[in-house]
């Protein structure tokens, strides 16, 4: 690439503005981002702080010019860089920690790659919190057969404290990626947490990859074997109860309707039950009750008009003056009562009256009058 072409391009810094809601970067990747351009660009101190001055925006770049006033030489980008990490880093502490752990937990729609992320940002800061005191190996005895090595004498103890640490360093680095795996594996979602915990990777990358495949797997279900197929029943069991409660309500439901319409009625509302004091079922239209089929019968008088051939809930008076439905005493109820006394049979309390013969068998419908609705 033409050497133009690529200072041009590396000069593309992201715009920084100090505002979390508005910046794709923290600050710490923003900064890394800044030192990778100038060691590839081959950029000096002043050369640098051209460019970064260019993406500032808003708060952050009020913040840069604010610098003089500190004597903080705005020219040199290592000075710029510590400030702004000062001002702007997060704040990394053993409650913050404490808070991420807490809300640590594979979200509904969050994917294997981007939650595997989120665990590892939280361990790194877990091990940024460990004392500098507890890093530094302290009391460690070198055994006899070292010692007794030609030469051992010879080496300098600058390089033997410097061994000791780089392999304190080492353990250190794999307990908190150990600690790492058991977080990411026992918070994944259940369908890969069960998978992967019959044969645990013992490193945090390694268990990434592992449930991202998994994930994969559960998301084509075209690659089909039986390890899928289980792993696929496994990720909708849970829907199981859920599924037998509605089962359960609808068949309650559906025991409801039939109660309420009776068997086999004739205009399809249900036939004669013996058991109600010999109310036949309805159609479509039917006034309710048990009285005679003429219009100066209790069983279609209208209880809001008091006017016979016709029954409240289609009474044209009432509809017209938005008034609700009223009980024998002339009180409105609830639409609770209505069902319950509608499931009764009658409206005027005509219980032990004669039989409703619309409901018969025999009726034709074809005979009924138009009915007054006042």
């Amino acid at each position: 690439m033409n050497q133009a072409l690529m200072q041009a391009d590396l000069a593309k810094l992201p715009i920084w503005s100090g505002d979390s809601a508005k910046d794709g970067y923290t600050v710490e990747q923003w900064c890394k981002r800044v030192d990778k351009a100038a060691a590839s660009a081959g950029w000096d101190p002043a050369n640098t702080m051209s460019y970064v001055y260019n993406a500032l925006r808003g708060d952050a770049l009020r913040w840069y010019e604010s610098l003089k006033r500190f004597n903080i030489n705005d020219n040199d980008w290592p000075s710029v860089r510590a400030e702004m990490l000062d001002a702007y880093s997060r704040v990394q502490t053993a409650r913050t920690a404490v808070v991420n752990l807490s809300d640590l937990k594979q979200g509904a729609s969050e994917s294997v790659t981007n939650f595997g992320s989120r665990v590892a940002r939280i361990v790194d800061d877990l091990e940024i919190l460990m004392p500098a005191a507890a890093r530094t190996p302290a009391g460690v005895t070198w055994a006899d057969e070292i010692t007794a090595l030609a030469g051992w004498g010879g080496v300098a103890a600058a390089i033997k404290t410097t061994q000791l640490q780089n392999a304190a360093n080492r353990v250190i680095w794999n307990t908190y990626n150990h600690l790492g795996v058991q977080l990411f594996i026992s918070n994944l979602k259940p369908v890969f947490r069960d998978e992967m915990l019959k044969a645990p990777p013992t490193d945090l990358n390694a268990a990434i990859k592992q449930a991202r495949q998994l994930e994969k797997i559960v998301l084509k279900p075209e690659n089909t074997s039986a390890s899928v197929s289980e792993l696929q029943q496994e990720s909708t069991g849970h829907h199981d109860n859920v599924d037998a409660e509605i089962a359960a309500l609808s068949a309650q439901f559906q025991a409801l309707i039939k109660k309420r319409n009776g068997a086999n009625g004739r205009g399809g509302r249900g036939a004669a039950n013996g058991n109600r004091g010999g109310r036949g079922g309805r159609g479509r239209g039917a006034p309710r009750g048990g009285g005679a089929a003429n219009g100066n019968s209790s069983y279609n008088v209208c209880r809001y008009c008091k006017k016979p051939g016709h029954l409240q809930k289609v009474c044209n008076s009432r509809i017209k003056a938005g008034a609700p439905q009223v009980d024998l005493n002339g009180k409105p109820y609830t639409y609770a009562q209505e069902m319950e006394e509608d499931e009764q049979g009658t409206e005027s309390g005509a219980a032990g009256g004669t039989a409703n013969p619309w409901a018969s068998p025999s009726f034709e419908w074809d005979s009924v009058q138009e009915l007054d609705f006042c």
